[in-house]
């Protein structure tokens, strides 16, 4: 299985562009490595003129990042998996975040899980041509987030975190008769809050608590769309992400949920 890692989409998220510059240097066996975004890059900056994890065939993309998406999916369409590096602010740990049903994806992130444990797989489906991320270029892959990590920062621990998992998806072989005994539990993105939806008290409360429980009690609050929804038993991720800070949005709400055996997404 040939896979590519693509660090940089965010030109100041550093860490999975030391790991592209490192796998550059000192290859990995079926391996490739590209940067996402290089003149972000340069410019240590989230993006240029457009997100570019926001720019896969949405016709609002322009300029240097609607370019840039084009070559990209050139280069990623030759490989068979994607693994789409980022940090965030927010305390999230290390979360693998899948946006397909495909069944390799899924698999090789329950064995990831099960071999290092103290990961979250969060499924996000809610995706429309506004939000087309760069890991489905490729049939297969996810993206790796770790935070909390200041823009243009990390800690070498992340550093290796990330660089096991990589070393583990390149020696990957399917093998669905161990996907029984897999950890089943996953968090589905639900929705997301905006900062004029909720109060500040509410707000620091809840700052660097992410993944924690809210109370089994209802807990009304508006969406982006302005919709009233539930915070009752939902489970918070990106809470201040300090990139969506321009966009609005305070946090997204997950569900948890489980895998049926033999069962995809």
């Amino acid at each position: 299985m040939k896979v590519i890692v693509v660090g940089g989409t965010h030109g100041n998220e550093k860490l999975g562009i030391d790991l592209v510059y490192s796998i550059t240097k000192n290859p990995i066996v079926n391996v490739s490595s590209i940067i996402g975004n290089p003149l972000a890059t340069a410019r240590r900056t989230r993006y240029v003129d457009f997100d570019l994890n926001r720019a896969i065939k949405n016709k609002e993309a322009n300029g240097h990042e609607k370019l840039r998406a084009q070559e990209l999916a050139k280069e990623i369409d030759k490989n068979d998996f994607i693994i789409d590096l980022h940090t965030t602010t927010s305390n999230m740990g290390i979360s693998i975040i899948l946006s397909k049903t495909d069944t390799i994806s899924r698999q090789i992130a329950r064995l990831i899980k099960n071999r290092f444990k103290k990961i979250t797989i969060i499924y996000s489906s809610k995706l429309d041509d506004k939000s087309n991320f760069i890991n489905r270029l490729s049939e297969h892959g996810f993206v790796v987030e770790v935070g909390p990590c200041p823009h243009n920062k990390y800690r070498k621990a992340q550093y290796n975190a990330v660089l096991n998992i990589v070393n583990f998806v390149a020696k990957f072989e399917i093998n669905s008769k161990n996907e029984d005994s897999l950890p089943r539990e996953f968090l589905r993105v639900k929705d997301y809050v905006p900062y004029n939806s909720i109060d500040d008290g509410f707000f620091r409360r809840i700052l660097n608590q992410d993944f924690m429980k809210f109370p089994d009690v209802d807990n009304f609050v508006k969406n982006t769309s302005g919709k009233l929804i539930n915070l009752r038993n939902c489970y918070p991720i990106f809470i201040g992400e300090k990139s969506y800070i321009e966009t609005g949005i305070a946090f997204s709400i997950c569900v948890k949920e489980k895998w049926n055996k033999n069962e995809n997404t």
